[in-house]
C-alpha cells in the first residue's frame, strides 16, 4: 500500500528541531531547494493497492538513500 508522509509536525517538534539543526546545513539547503514529490511518481506503479501492512513513505526512503550517499 502506497503512503505518503503527511508533513505534520507538531510545535514542540519544530522548535527542537529549528534549536537543534543549523539553517545552513547543507541538508536543510537541499531540502528548502529540491522538491522531493517527484519520487511518488516514479514509484507508484511499484506499490500494490491490495490492503496489507502499509509501506514506508517512497520520499524517506529516498531521503535516506541520499543521506548515505553524501
Amino acid at each position: 500500500m502506497f503512503n505518503k508522509n503527511n508533513q505534520q509536525i507538531d510545535i514542540m517538534t519544530n522548535m527542537i528541531y529549528e534549536k537543534l539543526v543549523p539553517k545552513d546545513h547543507l541538508l536543510v539547503k537541499i531540502d528548502s531547494i529540491i522538491d522531493f514529490s517527484f519520487v511518488y511518481d516514479i514509484v507508484k506503479e511499484k506499490y500494490s493497492e491490495n490492503r496489507g501492512r502499509k509501506a514506508y513513505d517512497a520520499v524517506i526512503l529516498f531521503k535516506l538513500c541520499l543521506l548515505e550517499y553524501i
